[in-house]
């Protein structure tokens, strides 16, 4: 939120929820049954924590980077 002036912010965390539920929110249910179908369900549920904690290590350092640069 910090890329774009005050008066645009509203408009930027618009775009990007539908950015991130167009590509995250649709696709997914059709990649993890074919995840689970091509590996298996206890490789496929090992794969998609180790997915998840992945996602939320890296989110964790772009928020501390944002905090420190702000």
């Amino acid at each position: 939120m910090n890329c774009v002036t005050e008066e645009n912010r509203g408009q930027a965390n618009a775009i990007a929820i539908f950015v991130m539920h167009l590509t995250g929110d649709f696709p997914s249910p059709f990649v993890i049954g074919a995840l689970f179908g091509t590996i298996g369900r206890t490789n496929g549920m090992i794969f998609c924590m180790g997915w998840l904690l992945f996602c939320v290590t890296f989110w964790a350092i772009a928020w501390n980077c944002s905090v420190s640069f702000t």
